[in-house]
């Protein structure tokens, strides 16, 4: 029987991110599949659009999908893109034969290095060996023969280059590169067949997949206008997402190396482009302007979620703040202004439930140091 304790429970677990497809790739931010899963059960149905605005990694989608549900996924991000795609898109055994012959090549083969494009930026932060070797790798995904194939091995690339680099403070050898390449391949294959698996298991067959998720690569502001989801329009019944938090820099577009130096690596080794500056992934900057900024956005956003979905929708929101006396009070504002009403489904009391974070390394403009919380809050249309 679902209740509220379940909810309550998930919400203040510390369990650590895993299952499914969800423990590939560390997305800043992540929310608890726990959670998701408790939420999507109790306020979705199968078969139910459930839309996440925010998808970031794509927890709120593997999850959604696998419970037999549809999944609507927005993000500004490529990368984040990138890694929900992904995560939601079982493989074939041809793929999979063909990234292992291109990951069996790089492991018996001596030290190869090829001229690197050497970006300014990569070259700056990285030596030459990382770069050519990283380059060499990328050759072998050029010559693979499926968009597939090609997508799975850079992904295979990502997760051991973040391994490896990702708050470290040295570069890796490309012995360590190579022992780690089949492990992760392993872990991806792995991940998922248990996601094909869970899918089936929902009533979703692999075939199926495609025409019961929609992903896209935009910023979330006037995607009503879009002819991709015409057809979705009023459908979605249950929003789920964790929106960027005000005032707290989080490196969404960036892997961060010796000594806190900032990358957009991953974008090279993905093959996509980072077109934004960070503050633009983050809703503004952490000065006053740029907090002022954000809560214009997110009133923005919010009215282009009440355009998409179901005009009963439920929308459930985990968020921090780096000052949560002073911007909590506004984020419920940006959302009136949005045009919705704030709900307490979970307690008699009409109290809100909080969530505390440990080891959270963000950065915030706040002395008072607070988006190590979070808040479990809940929106109807008014």
């Amino acid at each position: 029987m679902l209740t509220s304790s379940t909810i309550i429970e998930s919400l203040r677990s510390h369990r650590l991110v895993d299952g499914l497809t969800h423990s590939l790739y560390n997305y800043p931010a992540r929310f608890s599949p726990d959670l998701t899963k408790e939420i999507v059960n109790r306020y979705s149905l199968p078969g139910d659009w459930v839309f996440d605005p925010f998808m970031g990694g794509g927890t709120c989608m593997v999850q959604s999908l696998a419970m037999g549900r549809n999944a609507l996924g927005v993000d500004i991000n490529s990368l984040a893109y990138l890694v929900a795609q992904i995560k939601t898109t079982p493989v074939n055994k041809n793929d999979v034969s063909e990234v292992q012959d291109w990951i069996n090549v790089a492991r018996k083969n001596p030290r190869t290095e090829i001229a690197s494009l050497e970006i300014l930026e990569l070259k700056k932060h990285f030596p030459k060996h990382l770069l050519h070797f990283i380059d060499s790798l990328l050759e072998g995904v050029a010559n693979l023969s499926t968009v597939r194939a090609r997508r799975l091995a850079r992904f295979v690339m990502l997760l051991v280059y973040q391994t490896h680099l990702n708050d470290r403070d040295r570069f890796p050898s490309y012995y360590e590169v190579k022992r780690r390449m089949q492990t992760e391949f392993d872990r991806i294959v792995l991940g998922l067949s248990k996601f094909e698996n869970s899918c089936l298991e929902a009533g979703t067959t692999k075939a199926q997949l495609s025409a019961r998720k929609k992903l896209l690569n935009k910023g979330v502001t006037g995607i009503e206008a879009d002819l991709r989801i015409a057809r979705l329009i009023g459908q979605p019944k249950l929003v789920f997402t964790s929106p960027p938090y005000p005032g707290v820099h989080v490196l969404y577009n960036k892997w961060q190396i010796a000594s806190r130096k900032e990358t957009s690596l991953p974008y090279y080794i993905g093959g996509i482009k980072d077109s934004l500056p960070s503050s633009g992934y983050t809703l503004g900057g952490r000065s006053k302007t740029g907090i002022s900024e954000y809560f214009d956005l997110i009133t923005s956003a919010f009215n282009s979620v009440a355009k998409v979905a179901h005009p009963n929708a439920l929308i459930v929101q985990l968020i921090g703040f780096s000052n949560v006396r002073v911007q909590l009070s506004r984020y419920l504002e940006a959302m009136e202004r949005a045009g919705y009403r704030e709900e307490f489904p979970l307690t008699i009391l009409r109290k809100r439930l909080w969530r505390e974070v440990p080891n959270r390394k963000w950065y915030s403009s706040s002395r008072e140091w607070d988006a190590s919380r979070e808040v479990l809050l809940f929106h109807r249309l008014a």
